[in-house]
């Protein structure tokens, strides 16, 4: 399929340049050039001194925008300004001698002549710009484009920073239930099935906030197999949850072991914080700032 360029350029008569010169430029110049590397090639005329949709529609499907910005016209600057916008590639040349805006002054642009030779020079700066952007189509080249790059830069940043917090904050609250769940599970082995255990009704009453919230909004993503077991721990304690408002029925003022390990499997809870902290103190390392 042909790639289109979109050349955007001065039409009436500017500082240094006739309207008539400026159609010669564009037809004996910038218009044979691109049609040589396989190009559809146009521009358009502003009829009434305004950007039309049909003008934003070619800014926005072109494969490459060929702005001259000699004198700074303001129609030329404030159709680059809208390309710069759609993040695509654009090509920025002047007449020789020429001012260069401040706007686009950290930005490369290339100088030409209406010359043979300037034809000639003109030639290669295009083909190695296409080359260049068909190497490196993800290259800023407008502040943007740069602004978008270290936006989205940024915004990962702190979304990692927030995402380790999360994940520390979690460490810590599954650590703490794991102690509490390792010292239950000690006392229920060395109890008699008879024995009482209503004092492990506190399990009911245990923090989980962190894992709901990791459940919920899933901020750090896991492969199926980790997430299966993190599910299991959540399962597990939702149940558990679940049944905090019964800790005032009176089967809690006698629950014995066996009752207690039918419902709760602590040895098995057990199992399951381990396995959860390994695989969330895994990813902290991979998240951490190397």
């Amino acid at each position: 399929m042909t790639q289109k360029c979109f050349i955007i350029m001065p039409f009436s008569k500017t500082r240094t340049t006739t309207k008539d010169e400026w159609t010669k430029i564009y037809l004996d110049l910038f218009q044979p050039i691109w049609k040589e590397y396989g190009f559809h090639c146009e521009r358009i005329g502003i009829a009434r001194g305004s950007i039309t949709k049909e003008i934003i529609e070619k800014l926005f499907s072109a494969d490459i925008v060929f702005a001259d910005i000699t004198d700074t016209n303001p129609n030329v600057m404030y159709e680059l300004g809208i390309r710069h916008v759609f993040r695509k590639p654009s090509l920025m040349v002047k007449r020789k001698g020429t001012k260069i805006p401040f706007d686009v002054r950290d930005y490369i642009v290339h100088e030409y002549q209406n010359t043979a030779t300037g034809m000639k020079e003109l030639k290669q700066i295009i083909k190695d710009v296409i080359e260049d952007i068909n190497k490196n189509p993800e290259k800023p080249d407008n502040p943007v484009w740069d602004f978008l790059q270290t936006g989205k830069f940024m915004i990962d940043y702190y979304s990692n920073i927030q995402s380790l917090n999360k994940l520390q904050s979690l460490i810590e609250e599954l650590s703490n239930n794991l102690d509490l769940w390792t010292t239950i599970n000690n006392d229920v082995e060395s109890k008699s099935d008879n024995d009482d255990v209503t004092n492990f009704k506190v399990l009911l009453l245990q923090r989980m906030d962190c894992l709901i919230l990791l459940m919920t909004t899933r901020y750090v993503s896991f492969d199926s197999t980790e997430w299966e077991k993190i599910l299991s721990l959540y399962i597990a304690l939702s149940r558990l949850r679940s049944l905090s408002g019964a800790i005032s029925d009176p089967w809690f003022s006698s629950v014995k072991k066996k009752d207690f390990c039918n419902m709760f499997q602590p040895a098995l809870t057990v199992g399951l914080f381990r396995n959860c902290i390994t695989i969330i103190s895994k990813r902290i390392e991979e998240l951490s700032p190397k």
